[in-house]
């Protein structure tokens, strides 16, 4: 008997399947903080920075950044990340 080898790539094709209560959540909290950092900030982006939005401009890229890697990880195949555990823990305490 041949044992096959069963290969397990990186990224899978898989459509993406949200939660709109979950979503409608996050969206909300993001608007939330967005409003909050501009209100407690704009003075002092404004006398610093000579721009009112610096630190909103900061925040928003924070979501986008966090936006583009939860995509990027939601395509990792999970058996695939079972099979790497021990390495990516390993790699991970070296940062």
């Amino acid at each position: 008997m041949s044992r096959e080898r069963v290969r397990c790539s990186l990224f899978i094709k898989q459509k993406i399947k949200i939660d709109p209560v979950i979503l409608a959540i996050t969206l909300l909290l993001c608007v939330c903080g967005a409003t909050f950092v501009y209100s407690a900030s704009s003075y002092v982006a404004l006398k610093d920075y000579n721009d009112a939005y610096f630190f909103l401009k900061k925040q928003v890229l924070g979501y986008v950044v966090g936006l583009v890697a939860f995509f990027a990880v939601h395509k990792i195949n999970l058996e695939f990340l079972k099979r790497h555990a021990l390495k990516i823990f390993a790699f991970s305490l070296l940062l």
